[in-house]
């Protein structure tokens, strides 16, 4: 009886090990924290048109374009007016 408890305590041990594993898979490509922005600009108004008619104006504190992931971050303080 205790060769089978010291076996079944061995094998959870060892178990738990396999478990505990710690290398999980990154998703592939850095993330925007990691990166440093192409470019930058504070403070700033964008105008989005369709066939030259303005669809929408959007300001935001800041934003920031990454190329390298294709993305653009907006952040602090944005507003966004559509227009008919």
């Amino acid at each position: 009886m205790v060769k089978l408890f010291s076996q079944l305590l061995v094998g959870i041990f060892l178990f738990s090990l396999l478990a505990c594993n710690t290398s999980e898979e990154e998703p592939s490509g850095p993330k925007p924290d990691e990166l440093l922005p192409d470019q930058e600009s504070w403070q700033s108004t964008i105008i989005i048109t369709k066939d030259g008619r303005r669809m929408a104006e959007v300001w935001a504190g800041h934003i920031a374009t990454y190329n390298e992931i294709n993305e653009t971050t907006l952040k602090d303080s944005i507003h966004i007016d559509f227009y008919n």
